[in-house]
């Protein structure tokens, strides 16, 4: 589970990534802390338009929704 996530981290070039602060307890624990309330993407990452472009057409594209 961690070595997906830091698939997805290392491609975006953005932290965390394993060797810096990204673990599998933190990732565990993600759901316990992150907002339930909105589920599309489109409302919580602020520039969604530029992550769909660079994601559409890669393994990525299905984290989207």
């Amino acid at each position: 589970m961690v070595a997906e996530w830091d698939r997805v981290f290392r491609f975006l070039a953005v932290e965390p990534t394993m060797g810096t602060w990204l673990t599998a307890e933190l990732i565990r624990d993600a759901p316990n802390s992150a907002a339930t309330s909105i589920y599309a993407h489109n409302v919580t990452i602020a520039k969604y338009a530029k992550v769909r472009a660079v994601l559409s057409g890669t393994a990525f594209e299905t984290f989207l929704h």
